[in-house]
């Protein structure tokens, strides 16, 4: 029987308190934000005599959401099911993302912000659709919002090499709008 916490991981608006819980009700996009973030971690650790699972994931070297997830599956026994869910939407996140990179090229901004739009309603962790979508609208002249993009785009990337020449992008439309 699992030991029940106070402290709870969240997923699809579900506390989670227990190992099976997890198992049951698992959001591989919030799994993997709560991974990078150091939370699955914390609430293994509170679960208690689960240090075998918490020194196997300290040890991951998967860098990529994919390969985590995958790795992350395996280890806490999830359901094969939520993976290959994941695996297509992601799957379709990209081709949603190429094809608002190719409206973008062809100076067709609506048409990409409609694309990056879809790209973040299946898959809210993905930096580069809020940058871009922030782009576009940079390029219609709504800078609010692609103020509000880059600086989604930074929240959910915080360590992006790209991050400080984000920040400065957000300056300059400040000064200048």
């Amino acid at each position: 029987m699992s030991r029940k916490l106070k402290f709870a991981l969240n997923h699809n608006g579900t506390p989670i308190r227990t190992l099976d819980e997890l198992r049951k009700d698992c959001d591989i996009d919030q799994l993997l934000k709560d991974y990078r973030d150091g939370k699955l971690r914390r609430w293994l650790k509170a679960l208690r005599n689960l240090d075998n699972l918490v020194a196997v994931i300290d040890d991951l070297s998967a860098e990529d959401d994919l390969e985590v997830a995958e790795e992350l599956v395996r280890i806490i026994d999830i359901d094969r099911q939520v993976l290959e869910e994941y695996n297509v939407k992601i799957e379709s996140s990209q081709k949603f993302f190429e094809s608002g990179d190719l409206h973008y090229n062809l100076k067709e901004y609506q048409k990409a912000i409609a694309d990056y739009t879809k790209v973040i309603k299946l898959n809210s962790n993905y930096a580069e659709a809020y940058f871009y979508r922030g782009i576009a609208y940079d390029n219609l002249g709504e800078y609010q919002k692609a103020i509000a993009d880059y600086n989604k785009a930074i929240e959910v990337e915080p360590n992006d090499a790209n991050a400080d020449n984000i920040r400065r992008i957000i300056e300059i439309i400040t000064k200048y709008h």
